[in-house]
Protein backbone atom coordinates (compact mmCIF):
# COMPACT_ATOMS: atom_id res chain seq x y z
CA UNK A 1 0.00 0.00 0.00
CA UNK A 2 1.02 3.55 -0.94
CA UNK A 3 1.53 4.88 2.58
CA UNK A 4 1.83 8.97 0.54
CA UNK A 5 -1.84 7.88 -1.11
CA UNK A 6 -3.35 6.46 1.79
CA UNK A 7 -2.58 9.51 4.13
CA UNK A 8 -4.10 11.78 0.99
CA UNK A 9 -7.11 9.43 1.35
CA UNK A 10 -7.40 10.02 4.81
CA UNK A 11 -6.78 13.67 5.05
CA UNK A 12 -9.50 14.03 2.27
CA UNK A 13 -12.07 11.72 3.58
CA UNK A 14 -11.72 13.58 7.23
CA UNK A 15 -12.29 17.04 5.39
CA UNK A 16 -15.12 15.87 2.97
CA UNK A 17 -16.97 14.08 5.82
CA UNK A 18 -18.61 17.37 7.32
CA UNK A 19 -19.21 19.33 3.96
CA UNK A 20 -20.64 15.95 2.66
CA UNK A 21 -23.66 15.86 5.69
CA UNK A 22 -23.82 19.79 5.50
CA UNK A 23 -24.60 19.66 1.91
CA UNK A 24 -26.77 17.15 2.25
CA UNK A 25 -29.31 18.31 4.86
CA UNK A 26 -29.49 21.93 3.22
CA UNK A 27 -30.63 20.16 0.22
CA UNK A 28 -33.16 18.41 2.14
CA UNK A 29 -34.14 21.51 4.01
CA UNK A 30 -34.62 23.30 0.43
CA UNK A 31 -37.11 20.70 -0.84
CA UNK A 32 -39.26 20.33 1.95
CA UNK A 33 -39.82 24.06 3.03
CA UNK A 34 -38.85 25.75 0.00
CA UNK A 35 -37.86 29.42 0.57
CA UNK A 36 -35.34 32.10 -0.23
CA UNK A 37 -33.25 31.85 2.25
CA UNK A 38 -33.31 27.28 2.20
CA UNK A 39 -32.42 28.07 -1.35
CA UNK A 40 -29.83 30.07 -0.58
CA UNK A 41 -28.04 27.94 2.06
CA UNK A 42 -28.92 25.09 -0.07
CA UNK A 43 -26.79 26.53 -2.87
CA UNK A 44 -24.03 27.87 -0.27
CA UNK A 45 -23.21 24.05 1.20
CA UNK A 46 -22.96 22.63 -2.11
CA UNK A 47 -20.52 25.08 -3.31
CA UNK A 48 -18.18 24.77 0.01
CA UNK A 49 -18.10 21.11 -0.05
CA UNK A 50 -17.71 21.25 -4.21
CA UNK A 51 -14.97 23.62 -3.38
CA UNK A 52 -12.87 21.15 -1.99
CA UNK A 53 -12.44 19.65 -5.19
CA UNK A 54 -11.32 23.06 -7.40
CA UNK A 55 -7.65 22.18 -5.84
CA UNK A 56 -5.85 21.69 -9.35
CA UNK A 57 -2.69 20.43 -6.96
CA UNK A 58 -4.80 18.10 -5.61
CA UNK A 59 -6.01 16.63 -9.24
CA UNK A 60 -2.74 16.68 -10.86
CA UNK A 61 -1.82 14.61 -7.74
CA UNK A 62 -4.70 12.61 -8.16
CA UNK A 63 -3.82 12.38 -11.83
CA UNK A 64 -0.59 11.31 -11.39
CA UNK A 65 -0.98 8.36 -8.88
CA UNK A 66 -3.67 6.39 -11.21
CA UNK A 67 -1.41 6.99 -14.23
CA UNK A 68 1.84 5.78 -12.30
CA UNK A 69 0.86 3.35 -9.79
CA UNK A 70 0.94 -0.30 -11.67
CA UNK A 71 -0.07 -2.89 -8.84
CA UNK A 72 -2.58 -0.40 -6.19
CA UNK A 73 -4.51 -2.31 -4.01
CA UNK A 74 -8.40 -2.31 -5.70
CA UNK A 75 -10.04 0.18 -2.47
CA UNK A 76 -7.33 3.10 -3.19
CA UNK A 77 -7.46 2.22 -7.03
CA UNK A 78 -11.26 3.02 -7.02
CA UNK A 79 -11.49 5.36 -4.49
CA UNK A 80 -8.68 7.94 -6.63
CA UNK A 81 -10.84 7.27 -9.87
CA UNK A 82 -13.91 8.94 -7.65
CA UNK A 83 -11.69 11.36 -6.89
CA UNK A 84 -10.66 12.01 -10.44
CA UNK A 85 -14.32 12.23 -11.50
CA UNK A 86 -15.05 14.91 -9.01
CA UNK A 87 -12.12 17.14 -9.67
CA UNK A 88 -12.57 17.12 -13.02
CA UNK A 89 -16.49 18.08 -12.50
CA UNK A 90 -15.26 21.11 -10.70
CA UNK A 91 -12.28 22.15 -12.49
CA UNK A 92 -13.07 25.48 -12.41
CA UNK A 93 -12.43 28.74 -10.43
CA UNK A 94 -14.56 29.34 -6.70
CA UNK A 95 -16.77 31.57 -8.10
CA UNK A 96 -17.47 30.08 -11.56
CA UNK A 97 -18.27 27.50 -9.17
CA UNK A 98 -21.08 29.37 -7.18
CA UNK A 99 -21.95 30.61 -10.37
CA UNK A 100 -23.08 27.31 -11.63
CA UNK A 101 -24.31 26.40 -8.43
CA UNK A 102 -26.79 29.66 -7.32
CA UNK A 103 -27.76 29.45 -11.27
CA UNK A 104 -28.83 25.61 -10.96
CA UNK A 105 -30.70 26.27 -7.41
CA UNK A 106 -32.33 28.73 -8.82
CA UNK A 107 -34.28 26.56 -11.73
CA UNK A 108 -34.34 23.88 -8.90
CA UNK A 109 -36.40 26.35 -6.96
CA UNK A 110 -38.81 27.29 -9.61
CA UNK A 111 -39.74 23.24 -9.90
CA UNK A 112 -39.99 23.10 -6.27
CA UNK A 113 -42.42 26.33 -6.01
CA UNK A 114 -44.14 26.23 -8.83
CA UNK A 115 -48.25 25.40 -9.05
CA UNK A 116 -49.94 25.65 -12.22
CA UNK A 117 -53.73 26.45 -11.93
CA UNK A 118 -56.98 24.72 -13.43
CA UNK A 119 -60.13 27.30 -13.26
CA UNK A 120 -57.97 29.92 -11.78
CA UNK A 121 -57.33 27.89 -8.67
CA UNK A 122 -53.32 25.98 -7.84
CA UNK A 123 -52.94 22.63 -8.71
CA UNK A 124 -50.25 20.08 -7.75
CA UNK A 125 -48.60 17.54 -9.71
CA UNK A 126 -50.65 15.16 -8.23
CA UNK A 127 -53.78 17.04 -8.75
CA UNK A 128 -53.40 17.51 -12.38
CA UNK A 129 -52.50 13.74 -12.40
CA UNK A 130 -56.06 12.91 -10.50
CA UNK A 131 -57.43 15.44 -13.26
CA UNK A 132 -56.18 13.34 -16.66
CA UNK A 133 -56.85 10.04 -14.77
CA UNK A 134 -60.38 10.77 -14.12
CA UNK A 135 -62.06 13.54 -16.32
CA UNK A 136 -63.42 12.93 -19.51
CA UNK A 137 -64.25 16.99 -20.18
CA UNK A 138 -62.17 18.16 -22.86
CA UNK A 139 -61.36 21.74 -21.70
CA UNK A 140 -61.06 20.44 -18.18
CA UNK A 141 -58.23 17.85 -19.54
CA UNK A 142 -56.85 20.19 -21.64
CA UNK A 143 -56.26 22.73 -18.83
CA UNK A 144 -54.58 20.32 -16.84
CA UNK A 145 -52.52 19.50 -19.51
CA UNK A 146 -51.43 23.33 -19.98
CA UNK A 147 -50.99 23.63 -16.52
CA UNK A 148 -48.43 21.03 -16.58
CA UNK A 149 -46.67 22.58 -19.06
CA UNK A 150 -46.63 26.45 -17.67
CA UNK A 151 -43.39 26.30 -15.95
CA UNK A 152 -41.48 25.89 -19.14
CA UNK A 153 -41.68 29.72 -20.38
CA UNK A 154 -40.72 30.64 -16.74
CA UNK A 155 -37.50 28.25 -17.02
CA UNK A 156 -36.26 28.04 -20.50
CA UNK A 157 -33.83 31.17 -20.97
CA UNK A 158 -32.34 30.46 -17.68
CA UNK A 159 -31.86 26.35 -18.26
CA UNK A 160 -30.25 27.57 -22.06
CA UNK A 161 -27.85 29.73 -20.05
CA UNK A 162 -27.05 26.78 -17.31
CA UNK A 163 -26.46 24.62 -20.30
CA UNK A 164 -24.03 26.85 -22.23
CA UNK A 165 -22.05 27.33 -18.81
CA UNK A 166 -21.83 23.75 -18.40
CA UNK A 167 -20.74 23.34 -21.72
CA UNK A 168 -18.25 26.24 -21.36
CA UNK A 169 -16.44 24.42 -18.58
CA UNK A 170 -16.63 20.80 -20.32
CA UNK A 171 -15.07 22.14 -23.49
CA UNK A 172 -12.61 23.83 -21.03
CA UNK A 173 -11.28 20.37 -20.25
CA UNK A 174 -10.98 19.39 -23.54
CA UNK A 175 -14.42 17.28 -23.98
CA UNK A 176 -17.11 17.84 -27.11
CA UNK A 177 -19.32 18.93 -24.33
CA UNK A 178 -21.18 18.58 -21.03
CA UNK A 179 -23.00 15.24 -21.89
CA UNK A 180 -19.90 14.04 -23.08
CA UNK A 181 -18.04 14.59 -20.25
CA UNK A 182 -20.90 13.26 -17.87
CA UNK A 183 -20.94 10.17 -19.92
CA UNK A 184 -17.53 9.38 -19.04
CA UNK A 185 -17.22 10.42 -15.57
CA UNK A 186 -20.48 8.01 -14.98
CA UNK A 187 -18.08 5.38 -17.26
CA UNK A 188 -20.97 4.92 -19.99
CA UNK A 189 -19.22 5.10 -23.21
CA UNK A 190 -21.18 7.28 -25.58
CA UNK A 191 -21.18 4.79 -28.29
CA UNK A 192 -22.52 1.81 -25.57
CA UNK A 193 -25.24 4.07 -24.71
CA UNK A 194 -26.60 4.91 -28.00
CA UNK A 195 -25.95 1.57 -29.34
CA UNK A 196 -28.35 0.13 -26.50
CA UNK A 197 -30.88 2.82 -27.25
CA UNK A 198 -31.13 2.34 -30.83
CA UNK A 199 -31.41 -1.89 -30.15
CA UNK A 200 -33.98 -0.96 -27.85
CA UNK A 201 -35.50 1.30 -30.27
CA UNK A 202 -35.79 -1.46 -33.18
CA UNK A 203 -36.73 -4.19 -31.34
CA UNK A 204 -39.42 -2.63 -29.48
CA UNK A 205 -40.49 -1.31 -32.73
CA UNK A 206 -43.78 -3.48 -33.17
CA UNK A 207 -44.61 -4.54 -30.04
CA UNK A 208 -44.82 -0.83 -29.07
CA UNK A 209 -46.97 -0.33 -32.24
CA UNK A 210 -49.33 -2.92 -31.91
CA UNK A 211 -49.26 -2.09 -27.74
CA UNK A 212 -50.16 2.01 -29.25
CA UNK A 213 -52.59 1.01 -31.53
CA UNK A 214 -55.01 -0.99 -28.44
CA UNK A 215 -53.96 1.80 -25.98
CA UNK A 216 -55.34 4.60 -28.35
CA UNK A 217 -58.33 2.79 -29.29
CA UNK A 218 -58.91 2.40 -25.67
CA UNK A 219 -58.51 5.94 -25.13
CA UNK A 220 -60.68 6.71 -27.74
CA UNK A 221 -63.65 4.56 -26.69
CA UNK A 222 -63.33 6.36 -23.27
CA UNK A 223 -62.93 10.20 -23.94
CA UNK A 224 -65.24 9.72 -27.38
CA UNK A 225 -62.62 11.17 -29.25
CA UNK A 226 -61.14 9.64 -32.85
CA UNK A 227 -57.71 8.10 -32.59
CA UNK A 228 -56.83 10.35 -35.42
CA UNK A 229 -58.22 13.41 -33.08
CA UNK A 230 -55.83 12.28 -30.24
CA UNK A 231 -53.35 14.86 -28.42
CA UNK A 232 -51.08 15.13 -25.56
CA UNK A 233 -54.06 16.15 -23.13
CA UNK A 234 -55.83 12.85 -24.08
CA UNK A 235 -53.10 10.62 -22.16
CA UNK A 236 -53.04 10.70 -18.39
CA UNK A 237 -49.45 11.16 -17.73
CA UNK A 238 -48.37 14.70 -19.28
CA UNK A 239 -45.33 13.27 -21.01
CA UNK A 240 -47.00 10.12 -21.32
CA UNK A 241 -44.30 8.01 -19.51
CA UNK A 242 -47.08 6.19 -17.33
CA UNK A 243 -50.06 3.83 -19.02
CA UNK A 244 -53.87 5.66 -18.17
CA UNK A 245 -55.07 4.51 -15.11
CA UNK A 246 -58.68 4.13 -16.36
CA UNK A 247 -58.41 0.95 -18.80
CA UNK A 248 -56.99 -2.14 -18.65
CA UNK A 249 -55.99 -3.79 -15.74
CA UNK A 250 -55.02 -0.66 -13.62
CA UNK A 251 -58.89 0.33 -13.66
CA UNK A 252 -59.48 -2.75 -11.14
CA UNK A 253 -55.83 -2.38 -9.51
CA UNK A 254 -56.35 0.58 -7.39
CA UNK A 255 -59.15 -0.83 -5.49
CA UNK A 256 -57.09 -3.09 -4.22
CA UNK A 257 -55.50 -0.34 -2.35
CA UNK A 258 -58.47 1.48 -1.09
CA UNK A 259 -58.04 1.29 2.65
CA UNK A 260 -54.46 0.21 2.32
CA UNK A 261 -51.95 2.60 4.45
CA UNK A 262 -48.86 2.39 1.81
CA UNK A 263 -46.51 2.99 4.31
CA UNK A 264 -47.37 0.58 6.81
CA UNK A 265 -47.27 -1.96 4.08
CA UNK A 266 -44.24 -1.01 2.52
CA UNK A 267 -42.32 -0.68 5.74
CA UNK A 268 -43.58 -4.43 6.80
CA UNK A 269 -42.73 -6.04 3.36
CA UNK A 270 -38.80 -5.09 3.49
CA UNK A 271 -39.11 -5.79 7.32
CA UNK A 272 -40.17 -9.12 5.79
CA UNK A 273 -37.11 -9.74 3.19
CA UNK A 274 -34.70 -8.68 6.38
CA UNK A 275 -34.05 -5.45 4.92
CA UNK A 276 -35.52 -3.04 7.57
CA UNK A 277 -36.52 -0.01 6.73
CA UNK A 278 -38.15 1.84 10.30
CA UNK A 279 -35.36 4.35 10.73
CA UNK A 280 -35.39 5.75 7.08
CA UNK A 281 -39.46 5.98 7.39
CA UNK A 282 -39.12 8.02 10.90
CA UNK A 283 -36.55 10.42 9.28
CA UNK A 284 -38.56 10.61 6.18
CA UNK A 285 -41.16 13.60 4.64
CA UNK A 286 -43.49 11.43 3.19
CA UNK A 287 -47.22 13.46 2.49
CA UNK A 288 -47.57 16.20 0.35
CA UNK A 289 -48.15 20.11 1.24
CA UNK A 290 -47.72 23.64 -0.47
CA UNK A 291 -43.33 24.61 -0.95
CA UNK A 292 -42.36 21.30 -1.38
CA UNK A 293 -40.95 19.46 -3.57
CA UNK A 294 -43.68 17.52 -6.23
CA UNK A 295 -41.92 14.56 -6.97
CA UNK A 296 -39.75 11.60 -4.56
CA UNK A 297 -36.22 11.13 -3.95
CA UNK A 298 -34.32 9.33 -1.53
CA UNK A 299 -31.01 11.16 0.00
CA UNK A 300 -28.01 9.43 2.27
CA UNK A 301 -27.21 12.72 4.40
CA UNK A 302 -23.52 11.28 5.83
CA UNK A 303 -22.85 7.77 4.75
CA UNK A 304 -23.53 6.57 8.38
CA UNK A 305 -26.87 5.55 8.19
CA UNK A 306 -29.13 8.77 8.13
CA UNK A 307 -31.20 7.86 5.15
CA UNK A 308 -34.64 9.49 3.86
CA UNK A 309 -36.94 9.72 1.45
CA UNK A 310 -39.05 12.66 0.01
CA UNK A 311 -42.41 11.36 -1.59
CA UNK A 312 -46.39 12.93 -1.64
CA UNK A 313 -48.06 9.92 -0.94
CA UNK A 314 -51.48 9.23 -2.46
CA UNK A 315 -53.63 6.61 -1.42
CA UNK A 316 -53.14 4.48 -4.60
CA UNK A 317 -51.24 1.78 -6.19
CA UNK A 318 -48.57 4.29 -8.06
CA UNK A 319 -47.37 6.52 -4.80
CA UNK A 320 -46.92 2.85 -3.60
CA UNK A 321 -45.04 1.87 -6.36
CA UNK A 322 -43.08 4.75 -5.93
CA UNK A 323 -42.13 4.01 -2.02
CA UNK A 324 -41.14 0.93 -2.97
CA UNK A 325 -39.17 2.39 -5.67
CA UNK A 326 -37.38 4.62 -3.07
CA UNK A 327 -36.68 2.26 -0.27
CA UNK A 328 -35.08 0.02 -2.72
CA UNK A 329 -32.87 3.25 -3.19
CA UNK A 330 -32.58 3.43 0.84
CA UNK A 331 -31.82 -0.24 1.29
CA UNK A 332 -28.88 0.12 -0.87
CA UNK A 333 -27.57 3.38 1.19
CA UNK A 334 -28.14 1.14 4.23
CA UNK A 335 -26.47 -1.76 3.08
CA UNK A 336 -22.90 -0.79 3.00
CA UNK A 337 -20.33 -2.29 5.30
CA UNK A 338 -18.74 0.41 7.86
CA UNK A 339 -15.35 -1.11 6.78
CA UNK A 340 -15.76 0.26 3.42
CA UNK A 341 -14.17 3.81 2.98
CA UNK A 342 -16.11 6.79 3.34
CA UNK A 343 -15.70 6.91 -0.39
CA UNK A 344 -16.94 3.89 -1.41
CA UNK A 345 -20.15 3.83 0.68
CA UNK A 346 -21.54 4.05 -2.45
CA UNK A 347 -24.00 2.08 -5.39
CA UNK A 348 -21.35 0.69 -8.03
CA UNK A 349 -23.44 3.09 -10.55
CA UNK A 350 -26.14 5.02 -10.45
CA UNK A 351 -27.79 2.20 -13.01
CA UNK A 352 -27.33 -0.13 -10.28
CA UNK A 353 -29.02 1.92 -7.78
CA UNK A 354 -31.96 2.45 -9.85
CA UNK A 355 -32.06 -1.17 -10.95
CA UNK A 356 -32.68 -1.98 -7.21
CA UNK A 357 -35.03 0.68 -6.96
CA UNK A 358 -37.26 -0.26 -9.86
CA UNK A 359 -37.18 -4.29 -8.96
CA UNK A 360 -39.49 -3.46 -5.34
CA UNK A 361 -40.98 -0.78 -7.67
CA UNK A 362 -42.41 -3.48 -9.71
CA UNK A 363 -43.96 -5.31 -7.37
CA UNK A 364 -47.59 -3.44 -7.09
CA UNK A 365 -48.26 -5.32 -10.34
CA UNK A 366 -47.26 -8.91 -9.68
CA UNK A 367 -49.85 -10.75 -8.24
CA UNK A 368 -47.22 -12.88 -5.96
CA UNK A 369 -46.74 -9.85 -4.56
CA UNK A 370 -50.52 -8.64 -4.42
CA UNK A 371 -52.08 -11.46 -2.10
CA UNK A 372 -49.80 -11.71 0.79
CA UNK A 373 -48.80 -8.19 1.11
CA UNK A 374 -52.45 -6.70 0.97
CA UNK A 375 -54.48 -9.61 2.12
CA UNK A 376 -56.38 -10.27 -1.23
CA UNK A 377 -57.82 -13.76 -1.24
CA UNK A 378 -57.18 -15.90 -4.51
CA UNK A 379 -60.57 -14.83 -5.40
CA UNK A 380 -59.80 -11.01 -5.45
CA UNK A 381 -57.42 -11.82 -7.88
CA UNK A 382 -59.32 -13.95 -10.18
CA UNK A 383 -58.94 -12.90 -13.61
CA UNK A 384 -55.86 -10.64 -12.85
CA UNK A 385 -52.96 -12.26 -13.64
CA UNK A 386 -52.94 -11.91 -17.42
CA UNK A 387 -54.16 -8.46 -17.45
CA UNK A 388 -51.57 -7.43 -15.02
CA UNK A 389 -48.91 -9.11 -17.29
CA UNK A 390 -50.31 -7.29 -19.88
CA UNK A 391 -50.80 -4.14 -17.64
CA UNK A 392 -46.47 -4.33 -16.91
CA UNK A 393 -46.03 -4.86 -20.59
CA UNK A 394 -47.72 -1.57 -21.35
CA UNK A 395 -46.05 0.45 -19.01
CA UNK A 396 -42.39 -0.87 -19.25
CA UNK A 397 -43.00 -0.29 -23.61
CA UNK A 398 -44.37 3.29 -22.99
CA UNK A 399 -41.54 4.00 -20.51
CA UNK A 400 -38.98 2.41 -22.79
CA UNK A 401 -39.88 4.79 -25.84
CA UNK A 402 -40.09 7.83 -23.74
CA UNK A 403 -36.90 7.44 -22.31
CA UNK A 404 -35.67 7.34 -26.05
CA UNK A 405 -37.18 10.86 -26.23
CA UNK A 406 -34.88 12.13 -23.63
CA UNK A 407 -31.75 10.57 -24.56
CA UNK A 408 -31.86 12.12 -27.64
CA UNK A 409 -33.41 14.97 -26.89
CA UNK A 410 -30.67 15.93 -24.22
CA UNK A 411 -27.83 14.78 -26.05
CA UNK A 412 -28.57 17.25 -29.00
CA UNK A 413 -29.71 20.08 -25.80
CA UNK A 414 -26.02 19.67 -25.10
CA UNK A 415 -24.64 19.92 -28.72
CA UNK A 416 -26.74 22.92 -29.46
CA UNK A 417 -28.24 24.94 -26.56
CA UNK A 418 -28.74 28.01 -28.94
CA UNK A 419 -30.78 25.99 -31.92
CA UNK A 420 -34.10 28.22 -32.07
CA UNK A 421 -36.36 25.05 -32.39
CA UNK A 422 -35.63 23.13 -29.45
CA UNK A 423 -39.74 22.83 -28.60
CA UNK A 424 -39.94 21.66 -32.72
CA UNK A 425 -37.23 18.92 -31.56
CA UNK A 426 -38.64 17.80 -28.35
CA UNK A 427 -41.81 17.33 -30.22
CA UNK A 428 -40.33 15.81 -33.36
CA UNK A 429 -38.68 12.61 -31.35
CA UNK A 430 -42.05 12.68 -29.23
CA UNK A 431 -44.22 11.91 -32.55
CA UNK A 432 -40.98 9.50 -33.81
CA UNK A 433 -40.78 7.87 -30.55
CA UNK A 434 -43.83 7.69 -28.48
CA UNK A 435 -45.98 7.81 -31.57
CA UNK A 436 -48.14 11.58 -29.90
CA UNK A 437 -48.92 14.05 -32.13
CA UNK A 438 -47.96 17.27 -30.92
CA UNK A 439 -49.87 20.24 -29.87
CA UNK A 440 -50.91 23.51 -32.25
CA UNK A 441 -48.28 25.78 -32.48
CA UNK A 442 -44.91 24.36 -31.03
CA UNK A 443 -42.61 26.30 -32.27
CA UNK A 444 -43.92 29.48 -29.71
CA UNK A 445 -43.94 27.12 -26.37
CA UNK A 446 -41.44 25.82 -24.51
CA UNK A 447 -42.47 22.44 -23.83
CA UNK A 448 -39.08 21.03 -23.69
CA UNK A 449 -38.33 22.74 -20.27
CA UNK A 450 -40.83 21.38 -18.19
CA UNK A 451 -39.10 17.70 -17.68
CA UNK A 452 -37.07 18.99 -14.16
CA UNK A 453 -34.54 16.48 -14.35
CA UNK A 454 -33.07 18.42 -17.45
CA UNK A 455 -32.01 21.36 -14.75
CA UNK A 456 -32.08 19.09 -11.18
CA UNK A 457 -30.63 15.81 -12.67
CA UNK A 458 -28.69 16.41 -16.23
CA UNK A 459 -27.58 13.77 -18.02
CA UNK A 460 -28.83 11.24 -15.39
CA UNK A 461 -31.80 10.12 -17.55
CA UNK A 462 -30.75 7.08 -19.40
CA UNK A 463 -29.35 5.96 -15.70
CA UNK A 464 -33.68 4.74 -15.67
CA UNK A 465 -33.94 2.44 -18.62
CA UNK A 466 -30.41 0.85 -17.81
CA UNK A 467 -31.41 0.47 -14.39
CA UNK A 468 -34.71 -1.30 -15.62
CA UNK A 469 -32.30 -4.04 -18.43
CA UNK A 470 -30.62 -4.33 -15.30
CA UNK A 471 -34.17 -4.88 -12.81
CA UNK A 472 -34.91 -7.69 -15.20
CA UNK A 473 -31.64 -9.40 -15.09
CA UNK A 474 -31.78 -9.79 -11.41
CA UNK A 475 -35.28 -10.94 -11.28
CA UNK A 476 -34.44 -13.63 -13.31
CA UNK A 477 -31.37 -14.47 -11.10
CA UNK A 478 -33.57 -14.03 -8.11
CA UNK A 479 -36.50 -16.36 -9.87
CA UNK A 480 -34.02 -18.63 -10.94
CA UNK A 481 -31.65 -18.82 -7.86
CA UNK A 482 -33.23 -17.69 -4.81
CA UNK A 483 -37.31 -18.22 -5.44
CA UNK A 484 -36.21 -21.81 -7.66
CA UNK A 485 -38.18 -20.81 -10.05
CA UNK A 486 -41.11 -19.30 -8.88
CA UNK A 487 -42.47 -17.95 -5.92
CA UNK A 488 -43.23 -14.64 -3.93
CA UNK A 489 -40.64 -12.51 -2.74
CA UNK A 490 -42.83 -11.74 0.35
CA UNK A 491 -41.27 -12.49 3.99
CA UNK A 492 -38.20 -14.56 1.72
CA UNK A 493 -35.11 -13.39 3.31
CA UNK A 494 -32.93 -15.22 0.88
CA UNK A 495 -34.36 -12.04 -1.47
CA UNK A 496 -32.55 -9.57 1.43
CA UNK A 497 -29.64 -11.65 1.19
CA UNK A 498 -28.91 -11.49 -2.22
CA UNK A 499 -28.91 -7.81 -2.55
CA UNK A 500 -27.10 -7.48 0.25
CA UNK A 501 -24.02 -10.24 -0.41
CA UNK A 502 -24.58 -9.31 -4.43
CA UNK A 503 -24.94 -5.18 -4.38
CA UNK A 504 -24.43 -4.00 -1.40
CA UNK A 505 -21.71 -5.15 0.80
CA UNK A 506 -18.93 -4.04 -2.47
CA UNK A 507 -20.09 -0.60 -2.31
CA UNK A 508 -18.79 1.49 -4.87
CA UNK A 509 -15.70 -0.95 -5.35
CA UNK A 510 -16.00 -2.93 -8.56
CA UNK A 511 -17.23 -1.38 -12.00
CA UNK A 512 -20.88 -1.23 -12.99
CA UNK A 513 -19.89 -4.10 -15.34
CA UNK A 514 -18.29 -5.82 -13.18
CA UNK A 515 -21.11 -6.14 -10.76
CA UNK A 516 -23.58 -6.46 -13.52
CA UNK A 517 -21.68 -9.85 -14.71
CA UNK A 518 -21.03 -10.89 -11.07
CA UNK A 519 -25.18 -10.67 -10.03
CA UNK A 520 -26.36 -11.56 -13.41
CA UNK A 521 -24.08 -14.18 -15.15
CA UNK A 522 -24.10 -12.00 -17.69
CA UNK A 523 -23.20 -8.26 -19.59
CA UNK A 524 -25.89 -5.40 -19.06
CA UNK A 525 -28.28 -5.95 -22.28
CA UNK A 526 -31.59 -5.93 -23.32
CA UNK A 527 -32.59 -8.85 -24.02
CA UNK A 528 -33.69 -10.02 -20.31
CA UNK A 529 -36.07 -6.70 -20.31
CA UNK A 530 -37.45 -7.44 -24.19
CA UNK A 531 -38.10 -10.77 -22.48
CA UNK A 532 -40.42 -9.67 -19.76
CA UNK A 533 -42.05 -7.19 -21.61
CA UNK A 534 -42.32 -7.28 -25.48
CA UNK A 535 -43.62 -10.35 -25.68
CA UNK A 536 -47.80 -10.87 -27.03
CA UNK A 537 -48.25 -8.30 -28.78
CA UNK A 538 -47.79 -9.25 -32.56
Amino acid sequence: MDASIEDFLQEHEGAIRPLFREAHLALWESRIRSSPGNAAAAAEAEARYRRLYTDAGDAVRVEKWLRDAGSLPPAQRRSLEFLRHSYLENAVSPEELQDLVEQAQDIATEFVTWRGSVDGEPVSSNDILEILAESVDEGTRLQAWEASKSIGPRVADRLRALVRRRNQVARGLGFRDHYAMSLELQEIPEETLLGLAEELRVRTEGPWRAMKARLDGDISRRLGVDVADLRPHHYDDPFVQLPPRNTGALARLDDLFTGVDPVATCAEYFAGIGLPVGGVMARSDLYERPEKDQHAFCIDMDREGDVRILCNMRQDERWTSTLLHELGHAVYDLGFPSELPFLLRRPAHILTTEAVAQFFGRLTRDPSWLGPVLGVHAAGLKGLEDPLREERSRAMLLFARWCLVMIHFERALYLDPDRPDLNLLWWTLVEDFQGIRPPEGVEGRADWATKSHLAMAPVYYHNYILGEMLASQLHRRIRTQVLDGGGSTVEDPGVGNFFSRELFAPGGLPHWNEITRSATGAPLSVDAFLADFAGGWE
